[in-house]
């Protein structure tokens, strides 16, 4: 499992200088997720947006730890850290509040104890609103929709078996604008 948090803050580091380059505002945020397979599990993550006019774009980083999985022999749990990259339309900036919804790609990094998982490639949709606050500072909410499918080799207990990770995710957090 640290290797993945290792990825995290790889993720984060990126997504940092993304944001310094191109993105006008970085956000940190608390997610709560429900996927098909598993229980809710709660994580935490960091994005970067920026864009032109009504266009935006979006690199995300979030992660969520012990996804209890009961579908194989023996219960297991999942490390799971979907990294987003996306486009999308947002309402006017000049607005108090900013409505934007979009779609893009999202790469799986999962980990579980005492057995194989590949990292996956997925999808996403979402749909947000920007509070501003003050200048430079607000608050969003968003409801993110992701879907992809892990493959998990048991180590020999279970051939294999699938693990869908397709759900909901509501995301809350602060943003900063510059």
């Amino acid at each position: 499992m640290m290797k993945y948090v290792k990825y995290f803050l790889s993720l984060t580091a990126f997504t940092l200088c993304l944001n310094g380059i191109y993105a006008d505002g970085l956000g940190v945020f608390g997610s709560l997720w429900e996927p098909s397979d598993g229980e809710d599990v709660a994580g935490v993550g960091i994005r970067g947006r920026g864009g032109d006019g009504i266009l935006y774009f979006e690199a995300r980083g979030t992660y969520f730890e012990d996804i209890s999985e009961d579908g194989l022999l023996f219960d297991r749990e999942l490390s799971v850290i979907p990294f987003d990259l996306g486009i999308g339309l947002q309402s006017s900036a000049e607005e108090p509040v900013q409505f934007y919804g979009g779609a893009g790609i999202t790469y799986y990094f999962i980990d579980m104890d005492n057995a194989d998982v590949d990292d996956e490639f997925g999808y996403y949709f979402q749909l947000g609103a920007e509070l501003v606050i003050h200048e430079g500072f607000g608050i969003f909410a968003e409801g993110v929709w992701r879907h992809a499918e892990a493959k998990i080799d048991d180590d020999g207990d279970v051939d294999e078996a699938d693990f869908d990770l397709e759900g909901s995710a509501v995301n809350l957090g602060i943003v900063f604008r510059w």
